[in-house]
């Protein structure tokens, strides 16, 4: 298992979390086994992430958490140490291949992020069936982090199962991803970064592919996507509680099921390896008994960037401000989904503006959850008959 850039990515995101309402986040890609996490006086060399004694506590719990190493009793050798590199030493040194379960968070957009543990059967169980569907891959080329299901699976498990070599694209722009990837090639991706390889990459060389989740591809994109040349495209459909479901090859198809699923006895349900049935937060169609089509969450959630966001609890946070008498919000751009919102001042309040706003918002949202643009009006709009218009 590739662990340092697991251990990294966990301990990106858990800063990024702690320091969202102030305080910056060494840019990841300038990280190495050396990046220490809190400084230390008599030790130069690579910079430091500056993390607290408390942010240092916490940083040890998410790592702990993700790969259980309180089962071996080794949870607080991370305390000892101070580098990336010894933090993912004493993540080998507890596992030495002998790993049973890890646990993923969820995003957190709708409330607090949710655990979710897989066992590493079901984990590799799924990575196999996708290893069959890709013979001839040579390199893995992500575009995700790897402490998320999806990135995890595709980015980790699969090129260890593969022998693939990996390369990490996350940092590289459009056009420098679009040079480097070459004939055997697999990249993986989410919907926005597929938008931007689309806008700002241009064609890619023969015998390239890709692969997409985190929410479904807009057909247009998928449209221009083979236009530039990529040769052949899946996008599967899961989440961080079941892992990949189905997978598709083109917007026209419905989604296939994957070995593990099959459709449960109820109405939204699936069931997996004969055990209990699991409910999924969107509306399904059946065409089979073993291909469907997604038709939108039962919550209204969206994916932004890959990341579920759900509007009505923007809604409810951006209605809490002291100067807002009403707000709407709702999906944007159709390729990225990010979020728009129309806002409704309080007659004598402070006068609002987007900047405002958005800063308002950064100390409770993540940056996934703030709206992309705000239309201000004296009414939130609506047609003779009393219901919502677009906007």
């Amino acid at each position: 298992m590739e662990i340092l850039r697991v251990v990294s990515d966990l301990v990106e995101a858990q800063l990024a979390e702690m320091r969202r309402t102030g305080g910056e986040v060494r840019h990841r890609s300038d990280w190495t086994a050396e990046t220490r996490l809190r400084d230390v006086d008599d030790v130069t060399g690579a910079g430091s992430l500056g993390a607290d004694s408390l942010e240092l506590l916490e940083l040890a719990a998410r790592v702990n958490q993700f790969f259980h190493l309180h089962e071996w009793g080794t949870e607080e050798n991370l305390l000892r140490y101070r580098d990336l590199g010894s933090w993912a030493d004493v993540v080998r040194q507890s596992l030495q291949d002998d790993w049973r379960r890890l646990t993923f968070q969820t995003s957190g957009s709708g409330g607090r992020p949710k655990k979710i543990s897989h066992d590493r059967g079901d984990l590799e169980q799924e990575a196999k069936s996708w290893l069959e569907m890709w013979p001839g891959i040579k390199r893995c080329v992500t575009l995700v982090p790897s402490h998320h299901l999806y990135g995890f699976i595709w980015t980790v498990l699969l090129p260890e199962l593969g022998h693939w070599e990996v390369v990490d694209g996350r940092f590289w722009s459009p056009e420098r991803l679009v040079r480097e990837i070459r004939e055997g090639d697999l990249v993986v991706g989410v919907p926005f970064r597929w938008d931007l390889l689309d806008r700002f990459g241009g064609a890619v060389k023969s015998g390239v592919s890709g692969v997409s989740s985190a929410g479904a591809l807009a057909p247009a994109l998928w449209e221009r996507l083979r236009e530039g040349g990529w040769g052949r495209l899946m996008e599967v459909y899961g989440s961080t509680e079941t892992g990949g479901v189905g997978c598709r090859q083109s917007e026209a198809e419905p989604y296939r099921l994957m070995p593990a699923w099959k459709r449960g006895s109820k109405a939204g349900c699936l069931v997996r390896n004969e055990s209990n049935e699991i409910e999924l937060m969107d509306r399904l169609h059946w065409d089979t008994e073993n291909s469907f089509r997604a038709e939108g969450r039962i919550d209204r959630g969206i994916k932004v960037g890959g990341i579920l966001v759900h509007p009505g609890s923007v809604e409810a946070i951006l209605g809490s401000h002291p100067d807002v008498a009403a707000c709407a919000v709702k999906s944007g751009e159709a390729e990225t989904g990010r979020l728009r919102a129309y806002v409704v001042q309080k007659p004598g309040g402070n006068r609002l503006s987007e900047e405002g706003l958005s800063q308002w918002l950064s100390s409770r949202l993540p940056s996934s959850s703030i709206p992309r643009c705000f239309t201000f009006g004296s009414a939130l709009p609506i047609d003779g008959n009393g219901k919502a218009v677009n906007w």
